[in-house]
C-alpha cells in the first residue's frame, strides 16, 4: 500500500467498507479467518499475545476497553452514563433520518464528502438522542459534542 495515492487508499478502503457491509457472510468468514490466524500466531508463538492485544485494543479476556468503544471520550463517562448512553442510542437506532445520513456517508465518492457526511450523521444522531433524553445533554458534554440545537417542533 505504500505505493499508493491517498485517493487509491481510499477508494480501496470505501469498496473494502462496502463489500463487507453488503455482504454479511462475507463478514463472518473475514472475522473468523482473523480470530483463527491470531490463534494460530499465539500458539506459535505466545509471546505476540500482547503485541496483537496492543494492536487491537483489547484485554486479556477479549472484552475493549471503554475507550476502543465509540469515542475516545467515553473513558470520561461513568458506567450508568456509558449504560445511559448505550441505552438511548439503541433507542434512536433505525430511524429513517439516520439511515439515510449513514448512507450518504457509506456512497460518499471523495474523502472530504465522506468526511462532510460523517459530521452530519453525527449531529443528527446527537440531536436524536437529546430529542429522546433531553437529561443527556451534560454526557454528550462530556464527549466534547458540541452544542446541539433542540429538535425541531421541541419548544
Amino acid at each position: 500500500m505504500k505505493g499508493l495515492s491517498d485517493e487509491e487508499r481510499e477508494k480501496l478502503k470505501a469498496a473494502h467498507d462496502a463489500a463487507l457491509q453488503r455482504d454479511p457472510v462475507l463478514r463472518q468468514n473475514l472475522e473468523n479467518a482473523r480470530k483463527a490466524l491470531r490463534e494460530a500466531m499465539i500458539r506459535i508463538d505466545p509471546s505476540v499475545q500482547t503485541i496483537l492485544e496492543k494492536m487491537s485494543r483489547e484485554k486479556p479476556d477479549g472484552k475493549r476497553p471503554p475507550e476502543a468503544v465509540g469515542s475516545p471520550g467515553m473513558t470520561k463517562l461513568t458506567e450508568e452514563e456509558r449504560q445511559l448512553l448505550r441505552k438511548v442510542s439503541e433507542q434512536v437506532k433505525g430511524q429513517r433520518e439516520l439511515e439515510e445520513a449513514k448512507e450518504r456517508m457509506k456512497s460518499a465518492s471523495t474523502p472530504e464528502a465522506r468526511r462532510q457526511a460523517g459530521e452530519s450523521y453525527q449531529l443528527l444522531i446527537k440531536a436524536a438522542m437529546l430529542k429522546a433524553d433531553p437529561f443527556l445533554g451534560p454526557v454528550l458534554g462530556k464527549l466534547g459534542s458540541r452544542e446541539i440545537p433542540p429538535p425541531k417542533g421541541d419548544h
